[in-house]
């Protein structure tokens, strides 16, 4: 037995809702349910091992949500939107290069195409393109290399030139998904009976029973109780 420390809407829908702001690329579910992560691909058999859903909306209106399938982390109840990477201290551009060569960080999100590009180190230099000297890229290519490592590009003529490392320091990389620069609205969705309140059609729905399961959790506590326990 515990106590009630959910709000309505997280005891009752199983839901918690989010807004993105153009910089936060994370956000913590405060459920007293934890959430049960095992990937964020519904292509991937053990995605229906997650014990959730997310759901994305421009507007917050009943009707708009969609289900959230591009990449994304959780680390206990976490959820990050933001992949990292670095060089090592050997490692250097060639000159005039529109790809980088990173190491994946443990726990990031893979890079994807369209994803926003950054850079930071002692050696980090870029030449801006059409699109001015705003200093990032977006995504057009990314290739798995298949030891940990990863290869990135993105449109020279728009974003310019990254050279980066040499002299022994290391560079590190960020990516964040698209949507990190939005004002979208975020829910997350623990699985339910009826499947809860999003998606765009049945598949998209989270049926389940986390919710209904966590409602045995809860009971009232009498006033005789309290007197007793002290």
């Amino acid at each position: 037995m515990s106590l009630l420390t959910e709000n309505n809407r997280q005891y009752y829908e199983g839901a918690q809702g989010f807004r993105l702001n153009g910089t936060t690329s994370q956000f913590t579910t405060t459920f007293d349910t934890n959430l049960v992560f095992s990937s964020y691909n519904p292509l991937k058999t053990n995605y229906a091992l997650n014990n959730f859903k997310i759901y994305t909306s421009s507007n917050g209106i009943p009707g708009t949500w969609s289900e959230y399938i591009s990449a994304y982390s959780v680390s206990g109840n976490t959820i990050s939107f933001l992949g990292t990477g670095s060089t090592t201290g050997t490692s250097t551009s060639p000159p005039g290069s529109s790809f980088a060569v990173f190491t994946l960080s443990q726990g990031s999100i893979v890079p994807e195409v369209g994803m926003k590009f950054e850079a930071t180190g002692s050696n980090v230099l870029w030449t801006g393109g059409s699109a001015g000297n705003v200093n990032y890229a977006i995504l057009n290519s990314v290739t798995d290399n298949l030891d940990g490592t990863y290869n990135v590009a993105w449109d020279l003529s728009t974003y310019g030139t990254l050279i980066y490392g040499g002299g022994g320091s290391i560079t590190t990389f960020t990516f964040k998904q698209p949507i990190v620069e939005t004002n979208n609205y975020i829910v997350v969705q623990l699985k339910k009976l009826d499947g809860g309140n999003y998606g765009v059609d049945i598949n998209q729905k989270a049926f389940g029973n986390v919710v209904e399961d966590n409602y045995g959790s809860y009971a009232y506590t009498t006033l005789n109780d309290v007197i007793i326990t002290f």
